[in-house]
């Protein structure tokens, strides 16, 4: 029963990491889309919401734990 406990929360941590990078790839898309809609006709407000965006998410990526099953 031990076992299977284990594998329940070994698969549950990897559920919530695989919800986690999908959120952060939808993210990083958002901001590939925005970066690529000004990338010709860009101006100082729309470059600092660009970069204030890539920063947040840069940080939240840094800050983030991802927790391993322990042996």
């Amino acid at each position: 029963m031990d076992g299977v406990n284990k594998n329940e929360l070994a698969r549950e941590a990897l559920l919530e990491a695989v919800v986690g990078l999908n959120a952060t790839r939808d993210e990083l898309m958002t901001c590939a889309e925005l970066l690529r809609e000004d990338q010709f006709n860009t101006d100082l407000a729309s470059r600092r919401i660009a970069s204030e965006i890539a920063s947040e998410l840069i940080g939240r990526s840094k800050s983030a734990v991802i927790s391993r099953p322990r042996d």
